[in-house]
């Protein structure tokens, strides 16, 4: 009678278990839990599934944001160059129409300015003959008269043909147009008072392996074209900037007959 009693109080005392600890079963039943079990600190943290699933996701966004920032930076390195070539041109402009609008007879300057391309005439300036050497690379020659040749690339900026940043100009001229004019002492001169002048520049991808020469160029003497690019594109065989412009002797009485004289020639 004394273990009937017994039994009988465990059982009733089981089926009045807090309700908090009902609610704790149900949780863990529902997490996939076994009632006497749960996580040890080892057991929690990401899954090798998970991890695997976010180094795909990395890889992913590495691999698609990676190309755009290697033709941005190549874009970027291009445009410079392009800039700094730019530049160059324009200050062997201003070198030829510095000497041109001087004081100084014409037949003091005309050794100073561009070589005359051969086969050209006013209006077809832009098919003279690419660089086929560069001017004394060795002792770094500069513009006219130290490289007198219309062919011939000189040093323009740089420190030599081992500088990677090196630029290189070719720049050339008409014939143009002369007039005869009087000195004092009477002698009679022909002076050049009107011609074109173009002005290439080119890259140090440009000249040979060897460095003493030029590479291979594009015939055609075109600037090359700047575009959304990550490598050297065109700066091996094409300038990078090509200027073309009209020079002027002012000074000169007879400048605007000569000039429109010319200008009237084919």
């Amino acid at each position: 009678m004394v273990k009937l009693k017994v039994k009988s109080n465990s059982a009733h005392q089981q089926s009045h278990l807090p309700r908090s600890l009902w609610l704790n079963l149900l949780c863990k039943a529902t997490r996939g839990q076994s009632p006497g079990t749960s996580k040890t600190p080892s057991e929690s943290g990401l899954t090798l599934i998970e991890c695997l699933v976010a180094m795909i996701i990395i890889t992913v966004v590495v691999a698609i944001i990676t190309p755009p920032i290697f033709l941005a930076v190549g874009t970027r390195v291009n445009n410079r160059r392009t800039e700094q070539a730019l530049q160059v041109a324009q200050e062997e402009i201003e070198r030829v129409r510095l000497l041109v609008i001087s004081e100084k007879a014409g037949t003091d300057i005309e050794n100073q300015l561009p070589p005359v391309a051969n086969g050209v005439t006013r209006t077809s300036l832009g098919d003279a003959a690419v660089p086929n050497s560069v001017c004394d690379p060795a002792t770094k020659a500069g513009p006219p008269p130290l490289c007198s040749d219309a062919q011939s690339l000189f040093l323009a900026f740089g420190s030599g043909v081992n500088d990677p940043s090196a630029l290189y100009v070719q720049t050339f001229r008409d014939e143009g147009k002369t007039k005869e004019r009087t000195l004092a002492n009477g002698t009679k001169v022909n002076e050049i008072i009107a011609f074109n002048m173009g002005v290439r520049v080119y890259s140090h991808e440009a000249l040979n392996a060897a460095k003493t020469g030029v590479g291979t160029l594009d015939a055609s003497g075109q600037a090359g074209s700047i575009n959304f690019t990550s490598g050297t594109k065109t700066r091996g065989s094409r300038p990078l900037v090509v200027l073309y412009t009209e020079m002027t002797r002012g000074t000169e009485a007879d400048a605007l007959s000569g000039m429109k004289e010319y200008t009237s020639e084919p």
